[in-house]
């Protein structure tokens, strides 16, 4: 039988993959009132942030993620995407670090010889 934590979360992805994000948000934070040591839903609401580029939310919500489950790879790098974007270079090296990739300290942005590295464009925007 499926707790109520994982039924919110559940119907809150379904509503998030149809667009609905309001409602998927509304879902997430029942979820989190229901278990809120459970990373899962905690990572969902971050990712509508994301989606949103809401990036104090989605930083704030991935940063509860990792700290519930410091596996979550996906947690680790959309918190590196969102320090990264608000320029919070040492929130974002620790995310990266976090995430596996091997960074150094310092307080400005980090400069890495990564060579030839994909990128995503954003057509519609």
């Amino acid at each position: 039988m499926k707790t109520p934590a994982v039924k919110f979360n559940e119907r809150g992805t379904r509503l998030m993959d149809q667009g609905k994000l309001a409602a998927a948000m509304e879902d997430f934070r029942k979820a989190i009132k229901a278990a809120p040591d459970w990373s899962v839903p905690w990572f969902n609401l971050g990712l509508v942030y994301k989606f949103q580029h809401n990036w104090p939310e989605c930083l704030r919500y991935n940063q509860k993620a990792v700290a519930l489950d410091k596996t979550d790879a996906g947690g680790w790098w959309n918190l590196g995407i969102a320090a990264t974007a608000l320029g919070d270079w040492r929130e974002a090296r620790r995310a990266w670090r976090g995430y596996g990739i091997d960074i150094v300290d310092g307080d400005g942005p980090p400069l890495l010889k990564l060579g030839s590295t994909p990128i995503r464009i954003d057509p519609k925007g």
